[in-house]
């Protein structure tokens, strides 16, 4: 045999390591990206990928910094575990749109405000710069991106009970039952 040509079990040998190889690959960059959630939360998904809701959970965050004392954060209220549910009742063609957005956002601070890093990375003001540029861009669909956005987190907000104070709302004015 020539040394050029490469038998059976070789190959063999090689097929095995290289799988191998890529499988610890993988494994060490899913654990690398940054991407874990809570196991108790990640189980409570609906639609969302587990990546697709910590960056909701982080543009909730940025969006609903709560002004007043006392008020409770979006992680208090799981915003983005509200949004996840209402999200899983709509059409797949809206739903695939808003996960695209969510990529977007995560991947794009570099090529619109040249940030260097994902969203779910950069500190609160830097996060705050990249969500100001979407709401005043001169791009029209990012600025309809930012609106569809800000709508899902104020829903995913302020459909909990413990922040109708906020907004000095009563609660829904449903009939009461009969004795």
């Amino acid at each position: 045999m020539s040394a050029d040509r490469i038998t059976r079990r070789r190959f063999l040998r090689r097929t095995l390591l290289g799988g191998a190889l890529l499988t610890l690959g993988g494994t060490l960059l899913r654990h690398a990206s940054g991407y874990t959630l809570d196991p108790a939360i990640a189980a409570r998904l609906r639609l969302l990928s587990q990546k697709e809701y910590l960056i909701l959970a982080a543009i909730c965050r940025r969006m609903l910094a709560p002004d007043e004392g006392g008020a409770a954060s979006p992680d208090e209220i799981e915003a983005a575990l509200v949004i996840d549910g209402y999200l899983a009742g709509l059409p797949e063609a809206i739903t695939s749109d808003v996960r695209a957005l969510l990529h977007l956002v995560e991947h794009t601070p570099f090529l619109f405000s040249l940030r260097f890093a994902r969203f779910t990375r950069l500190d609160a003001a830097a996060q705050d710069a990249v969500l100001e540029g979407w709401a005043t861009s001169r791009i029209d669909l990012r600025r309809r991106g930012f609106q569809a956005l800000k709508a899902l987190a104020m829903l995913g907000y302020y459909d909990d009970p413990r922040t109708f104070a906020i907004l000095d709302y009563t609660g829904p004015m449903l009939p009461q039952a009969l004795p």
